[in-house]
């Protein structure tokens, strides 16, 4: 989707290899020390941009257009307005907010689901009805009204990111002074979120540690704009939509077909409280 490429390609798999360092250097003390994790973090960055801006010479030099280039390098590279930092930035950020977030969004649905029978029969329920729905019609391919009206299933999804606190901060700077509950924050100084005070503040989500999907049919709930898990405001996740998407097209499918049970134990057997 970002370049083409898959995890079974050589160069796809040593992308994978070069995020993951970067990503396990993301919170790491920022010493730039060799053998530091920051270190192997910042020279990973480095073959992250050499593998796209690799790709991109090769785009470029295609004298045709072909199936591989309808991916989201293909249309950055068709505005030439952007720059080739741009343009790597931008799929290092695609790849950045898609990767590890939406996959761990997945494997905590079905960590839930498991743990709350109920949900998951609710939810059966619903993606049978839409099959026999789309049966009666003669259709068999799922649809964008489709998608739309799996409402459990999106109940279920905003539950899992309230409570599994995917991406548990947000890091903005200060573009000013800034005083707040007695305390001075100047102008420049990075300021991290803390999500999960909010989607785990009892005085904001009642039973906040109850994973509880029907909260969502509540229209306080829905309407007070206190799931941050994309963030807000002009800043908002672009690719939002997109993870609901793929986590409920998955979902359909494996909830039609396939039973699952947890291989280890789902709770520690000598839990800290």
């Amino acid at each position: 989707m970002a370049m083409g490429l898959t995890p079974e390609d050589p160069e796809g798999e040593q992308l994978l290899r070069d995020y993951m360092t970067f990503y396990k250097g993301l919170n790491a003390v920022p010493i730039n020390f060799p053998g530091s994790t920051y270190r192997k973090a910042l020279k990973a960055r480095t073959n992250i941009i050499k593998t796209i801006k690799k790709k991109l010479d090769q785009r470029k030099a295609k004298e045709s257009v072909d199936e591989e280039d309808d991916d989201l390098l293909g249309c950055l590279i068709k505005e030439s307005t952007y720059t080739w930092e741009n343009i790597c930035d931008t799929i290092l950020g695609f790849i950045f907010g898609g990767l590890a977030t939406t996959s761990t969004a997945i494997c905590l649905v079905f960590y839930f689901l498991e743990n709350c029978p109920k949900a998951l029969e609710e939810m059966r329920k619903e993606h049978l009805e839409c099959m026999r729905s789309k049966k009666e019609n003669g259709e068999e391919q799922l649809t964008w009204d489709d998608y739309k009206n799996m409402r459990f299933t999106q109940n279920v999804i905003s539950e899992t990111l309230r409570v599994g606190n995917v991406a548990p901060n947000l890091w903005k700077k200060a573009m000013k002074d800034v005083e707040f509950n007695g305390y001075f924050i100047p102008e420049g100084t990075t300021v991290v979120t803390h999500l999960a005070a909010v989607h785990l503040n009892p005085s904001v989500f009642e039973n906040p540690g109850q994973f509880n999907p029907w909260r969502w049919d509540t229209k306080d709930v829905k309407k007070a704009n206190n799931l941050l898990p994309f963030g807000g405001g002009v800043r908002h996740c672009v690719g939002s939509e997109l993870a609901r998407v793929e986590i409920s097209i998955l979902l359909h499918y494996l909830i039609l077909n396939y039973d699952w049970e947890s291989v280890v134990p789902t709770t520690p057997s000598q839990p800290l409280w």
